[in-house]
């Protein structure tokens, strides 16, 4: 039934904004906007397939660390979050010492933060040159 999943989604969207920004009022949200809605349902959907397949357990990036140490990476945190907090980029940075590893001081979780997402595109600008 769409309705009774877009209204899932919105539960989930409105629970995860208060879990993972640091500012929730600063993020807008226009459920009028059918583009708006579409994404975030999209976004609920890949959100769950990852939750029932066990792709969020405790340690899985830490297991396979040593198969991309070679590999040129940022470990973006943001300082307040509470989804993923700080000790486990902590610990990442730890187990993947070849990769840069920045705090984001005014930052939760979201990638829709100001500061966060500013931060996640001057990583992204790095490697835009690398080939």
């Amino acid at each position: 039934n769409e309705e009774i999943r877009i209204q899932a989604c919105k539960t989930m969207h409105v629970y995860a904004r208060g879990c993972g920004t640091l500012l929730p009022s600063s993020l807008g949200v226009d459920w009028n906007d059918p583009d708006y809605t579409a994404y975030t349902a999209a976004f609920y959907k890949v959100f769950v397939y990852y939750c029932v397949h066990h792709h969020f357990e405790s340690g899985r990036l830490l297991n396979g660390v040593e198969s991309m140490r070679h590999i040129p990476g940022i470990i973006v945190q943001g300082r307040h979050d509470v989804v993923s907090p700080p000790l486990m980029a902590h610990r990442l940075h730890k187990a993947w010492p070849e990769a840069e590893y920045v705090i984001v001081p005014d930052a939760s979780h979201s990638s829709m933060e100001p500061s966060l997402a500013a931060a996640l595109i001057r990583a992204t600008e790095q490697f835009k040159d690398l080939r």
